[in-house]
């Protein structure tokens, strides 16, 4: 099995960086952070598309949750929109949280104004998503081949470090290529 293959057989944990040509309003510089992958399937989040004020300020009179402070939430994808998914570090913060590598967990909370009740504190690293993005068997990995995505190696200051909107250039640069907007014109090799 060659190293590429390998590396898409195995990405949970890893972070896909959407290539430069993409379009769709969910996908275009987006960055992923995979939380599971297996022969059923890929989740992950959006980990670098902060929801606009107007939309947050939608959903907190919706559900009538008032002042969060500074907490951002993020664009976590297009599916379960009605689910919160939380990206953290350091522990458990309840029976939903599931290890996805070594200090980074995540916890899937069903009622969105709970979610921002026991997190507001704690822990100290988070990202809050509404959403999540999904792909069926298969799917991910021809998206992989067909060069809509880059595969990266995931870590704490990539995933956790501000600013959110200049992460997508960043992890560019954490692969040795200094514009992404090179690929536009000549592919990828």
């Amino acid at each position: 099995m060659s190293n590429r293959e390998n590396d898409i057989q195995h990405l949970t944990g890893k972070i896909l960086l959407a290539m430069p040509n993409l379009s769709d309003a969910y996908v275009r510089r987006s960055m992923v952070y995979i939380c599971e992958h297996s022969d059923a399937g890929a989740m992950g989040v959006i980990i670098n598309k902060i929801l606009p004020e107007t939309h947050l300020l939608q959903i907190l009179t919706r559900i009538e949750l008032g002042d969060i402070g500074d907490v951002k939430i993020h664009i976590g994808g297009d599916r379960d929109v009605d689910k919160c998914y939380v990206l953290h570090t350091n522990k458990n913060l309840s029976e939903n949280t599931v290890s996805v590598q070594d200090n980074i967990f995540l916890t899937v909370c069903d009622n969105v104004a709970r979610t921002f009740s026991f997190v507001m504190d704690e822990p100290e690293r988070k990202i809050l998503c509404l959403g999540c993005y999904r792909w069926d068997s298969g799917k991910l990995e021809k998206e992989i081949t067909s060069n809509y995505w880059i595969p990266i190696q995931a870590d704490e200051a990539l995933i956790f470090g501000d600013p959110f909107a200049d992460k997508w250039s960043k992890a560019f640069l954490k692969i040795g290529l200094r514009s992404p907007l090179f690929l536009d014109r000549f592919g990828r090799a």
